[in-house]
This record gives C-alpha cells, structure tokens and sequence, in this order.
C-alpha cells in the first residue's frame, strides 16, 4: 500500500516552525493534530492572505458535469467572492461567466477545499484561498463559451468517470469523491 507523504502538526508553535522551515512551499499533506484543531487551523490561516471563492459541480440533464481547461489543467468553474455578494450567487456568477452556461439552479451546498498559491500582488506572497463549492443543475447544454480574458481555453460536458482519466487538482477529486461523482 503506497502512503502520501504528510506531516502531522500538533500544536501552533509546530505549526509556525514547519512554516518557517519549508518557507511556505508545501508540497505534501499537511495534518493539523490537537486539542483544539480550529485553533490551529485559524492560526494557519493567519500566514497568508486568506480569500474566499465559490464555484459549482455543474451536472446537466444528462448527468454529465461541466469542466474548464486553464493552466494546463482540468478544473471546475470558480472565482472570488465579490465584496457584500453572497456566496450562493457568486457561484452562479463565476459559473456564467467562465462557461456560459445559464439557467443554473443550486442543488446543495458541498465541501469546501483549500489551496496554497504564490501571489506577487499582496505582502504575504502567499494566498491560501477556500472554495466553497455548490452543486448545480441545468437544462441548458449548448453555446458553451470559455471565458479566455480569465485564462480558460475550453469548456466540455464530461462523464463524471472520464475525470479519472484528465490532468486535474488533487482537491478537484477529492471534492468528487467526497461528493459521491467518483
């Protein structure tokens, strides 16, 4: 059986050291162990700029989801939550506006899942951004457009299965998994 490597934390000071020593490049699964793992996870927060996004599983009539292509990867719709928007209707937003796709409806709330990135814009370097995603569905499958001004160069309709088989985030299967599509 092959084990990820990860690295178990137990207490802030820890906690700070490990991110002191790898200098914010953390290439594996972090494990925050404590007492009070909401703490530690709050105090983790505060190491970077902390931004929140909202994005959508989209699944149409045919129980196909809907899927992006930008950076070299395979991924779901996103974007950031604009200042007094709510979470529900950014999803929608970023939805339209990466695919094209309209008449979205939010079937339920899912997961959120996090990821590091490096951003030269902000003091801290380091942007760990949480998405709280939502599935959705749609009648409307057609005139699918990416939105290439954000970097996206396609947009498809896949089998929930077929994202076994594409170059994609390990959170994006993680959120698949955990939402019963994989």
């Amino acid at each position: 059986m092959h084990c990820k490597p990860y690295k178990v934390i137990d207490s802030y000071h820890n906690l700070i050291i490990f991110l002191k020593h790898v200098n914010y490049i953390i290439d594996q699964d972090l494990i925050c162990v404590g007492k009070n793992p909401k703490m530690l996870f709050d105090a983790f927060k505060l190491q970077f700029q902390y931004v929140v996004a909202s994005g959508g599983v989209v699944q149409n009539t045919d129980n196909k989801l809907l899927i992006i292509y930008k950076n070299k990867y395979w991924d779901l719709p996103k974007g950031k939550v604009n200042h007094k928007e709510s979470i529900e209707s950014a999803a929608i937003r970023e939805v339209q506006e990466e695919t094209n796709v309209q008449n979205l409806k939010i079937v339920t709330n899912l997961i959120s899942t996090y990821h590091i990135y490096k951003c030269i814009y902000n003091d801290f370097g380091f942007t760990l951004k949480e998405t709280k995603w939502f599935l959705m569905g749609t009648n409307v499958m057609s005139n699918l457009a990416p939105d290439e001004s954000e970097g996206i160069s396609a947009v498809k309709w896949v089998d929930p299965l077929e994202m076994k088989n594409l170059k994609t985030y390990r959170s994006i299967n993680f959120l698949l998994k955990k939402s019963g599509f994989l």
